[in-house]
């Protein structure tokens, strides 16, 4: 920041500097970098004196520098309070805004400055204004845990329900950042946990999807609906699913919530767990009814979810729980074909003890020894010659996997094609 002279005794509080430079014709309401008066400089910094110097001298109270800040604003971010309370004696703008439209009052409430806060409160700040992306002072405290200025806020009257441009409230930033005892004070002055904002989330969501349970207990003591979804209907389950919160989804579960919801796109809370290879998540969903095959829009159930990202573990558990093995989505492949497609060989070989069918068609005609060869690797190539997949079937453009192998140029899968008897049953 540029400084003159003047703005640079301002900033020290040097009150005979200032003195003698508005002696010698300095403008008291002198701009320094990015605007800033001398007035600015004192308040900023907590000289009182020079403060009431300068307004003494004619400063302009509500005078704003480039990004809109006043005097006022910048004493109460910093809870000068004799600062503050000067100012409003000379009658600072209280609700004057930024170019973000932010208020002192927010710059005071965002830095826990109580007693700065209060002063603007008494002197008529509106406490339920917003800034450009619909923020209010609420908000603020909620989201960042400040009990007393919630507290504070609340007693002036500070409107609970109100949301900002994307429809979040004070109890959403709450519960979003696990902040319990806000959250239960917003709670006991009518915060309504059934709001959502533009995505549909709620705060039971919010607070499910970052696994805050303290939080999560608050919210549904007030009768929540559990299965409310949000725009690509994922549940509050779903959520806590996707991240492996399983305390959380215990809690929801103990709540009534509905195992087997799907989203827009058909995905279940157990394909989510499986894909993601959440082993603890997805064995709770199982003992609590989860429909192990249940198909997403893609005709994909949770076994061809997991065998497709290299879950292993999950695969095992939902051959335990009763997966079809030979199940095949709409491009016609099954779980196994997921796997030797992808080359996930633990995974391929504990669908090949459950005797995965190796010889079942896509729906252009490929088998997963085609796809094996396409990406599987060599050692997958084995593994399903082994469990007796044949070597000439073709597939709809008449090639069987050794002529893909040969036409990919993979020697090694040439070779073992060529020689098949080695590797399969006798």
């Amino acid at each position: 920041m540029a400084y003159t002279p003047f703005t640079r005794a301002a900033e020290k509080g040097d009150v005979e500097a200032i003195s003698r430079l508005l002696d010698n014709g300095a403008t008291v309401d002198e701009s320094g970098g990015f605007g800033w008066t001398p007035l600015m400089f004192a308040a900023n910094n907590g000289h009182l004196e020079a403060t009431r110097l300068l307004l003494e001298r004619g400063a302009s109270v509500n005078q704003k520098e480039n990004n809109g800040g006043t005097a006022l604003m910048w004493a109460a971010q910093n809870g000068h309070r004799e600062i503050v309370r000067l100012l409003l004696e000379k009658r600072a703008s209280v609700d004057l805004k930024s170019v973000i439209g932010s208020t002192a009052l927010m710059y005071a409430v965002g830095n826990d400055q109580l007693e700065a806060a209060r002063l603007l409160l008494e002197s008529g700040a509106s406490v339920d204004l917003k800034e450009n992306g619909g923020w209010t002072a609420l908000m603020f405290a909620a989201r960042d845990g400040l009990l007393e200025a919630t507290r504070l806020l609340l007693e002036n009257r500070a409107s609970v329900n109100l949301t900002h441009n994307d429809g979040l409230t004070a109890l959403m930033c709450a519960a979003g950042k696990g902040h319990v005892e806000v959250l239960s004070l917003l709670l006991e002055t009518g915060a309504s946990v059934d709001l959502k904002q533009k995505d549909g989330l709620t705060a039971l969501m919010f607070a499910a999807n970052d696994g805050h349970l303290e939080a999560m207990h608050l919210l549904l003591e007030k009768g929540p609906n559990v299965d409310l979804k949000q725009k690509d209907d994922m549940t509050a389950l779903m959520l806590a699913t996707s991240h492996g919160h399983c305390e959380a989804m215990h809690l929801l579960l103990e709540k009534g919530a509905s195992v087997n919801l799907k989203q827009k796109d058909g995905v279940t809370a157990l394909m989510l767990a499986a894909t993601n290879g959440h082993l603890e998540a997805t064995r709770l969903l199982l003992e609590r009814g989860a429909s192990v095959d249940l198909r997403d829009n893609n005709g994909l159930t949770a076994l061809m979810c997991a065998a497709g990202t290299d879950q292993p573990e999950a695969v095992h558990l939902l051959l335990e729980g009763g997966a079809n093995v030979d199940l095949k989505g709409n491009v016609g492949w099954t779980a196994v074909m997921f796997a030797a497609r992808h080359g996930h060989l633990e995974v391929a070989r504990l669908l090949l003890k459950k005797a995965a069918d190796v010889n079942f068609k896509d729906n252009d005609g490929m088998t997963a020894l085609h796809l094996a060869t396409i990406g599987g690797g060599s050692e997958m190539v084995k593994a399903l010659l082994g469990a007796g997949a044949q070597v000439d079937i073709k597939d709809n453009d008449n090639k069987t996997a050794l002529d893909l192998a040969t036409q990919q140029n993979k020697s090694e899968v040439v070779r073992i094609l060529q020689g098949p008897q080695q590797w399969q049953k006798m």
